[in-house]
């Protein structure tokens, strides 16, 4: 079972890097680069390395290598996944690199990894919409939008 979890952190570490991004694809050496040094993340490193090679023996059944511009890439058989483990990096509490609220709420890129986190937590898609509220512009000039004056409403 820690086995499990551990190949679950690497998956929402890839992913959530892939989503701020943009991205549908990483490769390992990324993957490696995200993942903590030292001798207590030795574990960590041994679990990459099995999730790797299962994704290299096309064992792992919702990642997979591609070949796009001269470099292999891992990339989610569908986006789908990429936004769940996005989401539960999120719910995990990796949301400072997050866009705007703005871009957050109108852009499509974001809309089904938002919803998934909203399911999952509702608490937690809260705090985040709320984090980024109180980062957004505010003031007479720009007027203030219904989202800050439910905001303050609580």
């Amino acid at each position: 079972e820690k086995k499990v979890e551990l190949c679950k952190s690497i998956l929402e570490k890839m992913s959530l890097t892939m989503q701020l991004q943009r991205r549908l694809g990483i490769t390992a050496t990324e993957v490696e680069k995200l993942l903590p040094k030292g001798k207590e993340s030795e574990e960590l490193h041994q679990v990459w390395e099995g999730l790797k090679a299962a994704t290299q023996a096309g064992h792992a059944m919702f990642l997979r290598l591609s070949q796009d511009g001269g470099k292999t890439e891992l990339k989610f058989l569908v986006k789908g996944f990429q936004n769940f483990f996005a989401a539960q990096a999120i719910v995990n509490g990796s949301d400072k690199d997050m866009p705007s609220l703005q871009e957050l709420l109108t852009d499509p890129w974001w809309a089904q990894m938002l919803e998934m986190l909203a399911e999952a937590r509702p608490l937690r898609y809260v705090e985040v919409i709320e984090s980024r509220l109180k980062s957004a512009p505010q003031g007479p000039e720009l007027g203030d939008s219904f989202l800050h004056i439910a905001a303050r409403a609580g």
